[in-house]
């Protein structure tokens, strides 16, 4: 679980940001963190909405207060949020490769399947 507490209810969380909410011109108003324990963690109070806004589907680390909020769901209000330079879990070793599968375009033809 990559989740830390810091004190009293606080933490720190990683995970990809991502949109929950819209407005009416379709422009994302609402956040969360989507954490490496596969939580959902919606974010409360962060002061700088442009800058959600431009890590939008990016692995980042926020530092605030956990909570759930009245429909018990978790909420974390945010006081620090930075983009994580590297894309694996910090509890990856870092010996460990991983990759993503459209490195590898997949042909499909007759009976045969054609990685590479």
């Amino acid at each position: 679980m990559n989740f830390r507490k810091l004190g009293k209810n606080q933490v720190t969380l990683e995970g990809i940001l991502n949109p929950i909410d819209w407005d009416s011109e379709g422009s994302p108003t609402q956040f969360s963190i989507y954490s490496d324990d596969e939580e959902d963690y919606i974010i409360k109070n962060y002061p700088k909405p442009k800058k959600l806004k431009k890590l939008l589907s990016k692995r980042v680390r926020a530092q605030g207060r956990q909570g759930i909020n009245s429909y018990g769901e978790k909420v974390i209000y945010t006081t620090r949020l930075q983009e994580m330079k590297r894309n694996l879990p910090t509890n990856t070793p870092k010996t460990k490769q991983s990759f993503l599968l459209d490195e590898f375009p997949i042909n499909y033809s007759s009976n045969y399947l054609e990685v590479g």
